[in-house]
């Protein structure tokens, strides 16, 4: 079929299996309180050492774990402890030598920063650009992402309850190498990287290096309509069940093993010049992307709260590599599903069986209430979901002891 067929048939989105049922938009099988959801300051969660530094009787921990994980990786590695073989080593850094390819084609907030990698514009070939309903491109995209990589994808909106409540504020940039104190509980803007909103044509990001050398300053989200794209590509069972391994702890690396972020994005960033000159929004890197990734992908259908704070996918594959973008080009928003999941997570729990530091919940209930951390307030949490709350702070302190984990994923 070419793909003119492909945007003219319904059929052409992404097929599930009969038992799961759509659901209203902004309406998940996990319950959410929309009037407590805020906006979420990424500087406050549980990857940077801001968060572990508030924590006084974790504090400790996290700095004698942090400053012996190379040595333990070495050791590992050394003894060839099961995931950590010769093969395991060799395959992670045949992987290494495939990112290095990869992102020598540099990619920033509004897509790849070289203009010599640019596809041309239809004005440019002098054709006119492409046009359809938001359901056309809805599947036109759908097939695109599909050949760049990425099978499992949904769409929204960004109106007004995406743009007050689920784009993120910032970025870890800033946080992770700050120091907490309650004279100073986060670095200053300057040394941070923001998202905001702005009556503009085209977003853009104005940026300077702080003091970690990373880049801050803003990024800015056009206040006109604009489209949010999430992707996720299907990745290796097999890696996965090697947990914890070399391999298995690259599957949470935005470029990892079976991860083609940098493939699908350029991919599409091209895709959508070429088809329009349409614009393509966000880092789309660990820790940097504008909204929360597992609310989008719950939100747009494409998988489904779970146990462990993260999503599930409906079988079709194991896990998956997700991450969102927006665009300009108008797209049909897409549906939360319901497949069962999320009421499967309520009474399954193996997930917190088999984590190592217990730091997933055992509740057989969620709950709107955050518990405290070290008798304090769980920063790392964004309140609004009825969740079961998992100790983040545990759970990265437990990965620093040990080298690597990824055993819930």
């Amino acid at each position: 079929h070419d793909l003119d067929e492909v945007v003219a048939s319904p059929a052409s989105l992404w097929k599930r299996p009969w038992y799961v049922k759509e659901r209203e938009l902004l309406d998940p099988t996990e319950d959410v309180d929309w009037d407590l959801l805020q906006r979420y300051d990424r500087r406050l969660n549980a990857q940077v050492q801001r968060t572990f530094s508030m924590y006084p009787n974790l504090w400790p921990r996290y700095q004698q774990a942090s400053a012996n994980r190379a040595a333990v990786l070495a050791q590992k590695s050394g003894a060839q402890d099961p995931g950590f073989s010769l093969a395991h080593q060799a395959l992670r850094l045949g992987t290494d030598g495939v990112k290095t390819l990869v992102g020598m084609m540099t990619y920033g907030f509004t897509g790849i920063t070289d203009s010599k990698y640019w596809a041309k514009t239809p004005e440019q070939r002098g054709v006119p650009k492409w046009t359809g309903s938001p359901e056309e491109a809805s599947r036109l995209l759908q097939a695109a992402l599909t050949y760049f990589g990425s099978p499992f994808n949904g769409f929204a909106l960004l109106d007004s309850v995406w743009r007050s409540k689920l784009i993120l504020t910032h970025t870890t940039t800033g946080a992770k190498k700050w120091t907490y104190s309650s004279s100073n509980p986060l670095p200053p803007e300057e040394d941070s990287l923001r998202f905001v909103y702005e009556d503009v044509p085209r977003g853009y990001a104005e940026l300077h290096k702080n003091y970690e050398g990373a880049d801050a300053g803003k990024a800015v989200i056009p206040t006109k309509d604009m489209y949010l794209v999430v992707m996720a590509n299907a990745e290796s069972k097999e890696v996965a069940k090697t947990a914890p391994s070399l391999i298995a702890q690259d599957l949470s690396n935005s470029t990892g093993v079976g991860r083609p972020h940098d493939i699908i994005k350029t991919g599409l960033f091209n895709f959508l010049r070429a088809l329009g000159d349409y614009q393509l929004l966000g880092f789309a890197s660990h820790q940097a992307d504008f909204c929360n990734n597992a609310a989008a992908a719950v939100l747009t259908g494409v998988a489904e709260s779970s146990r462990q704070n993260l999503f599930v996918i409906n079988p079709e594959t194991f896990y998956i590599g997700q991450f969102a973008l927006a665009t300009d080009l108008p797209l049909a928003p897409t549906k939360p599903i319901d497949a069962g999941i999320w009421s499967f997570c309520h009474t399954c729990g193996k997930c917190a069986d088999t984590c190592p530091p217990q730091a997933i919940s055992f509740d057989k209930e969620p709950s709107y209430d955050i518990p405290l951390t070290d008798g304090l307030p769980s920063t790392f949490h964004c309140p609004g979901p009825k969740h079961f709350w998992s100790n983040l702070v545990a759970c990265n302190i437990y990965r620093q002891e040990v080298g690597c984990c990824n055993v819930c994923y």
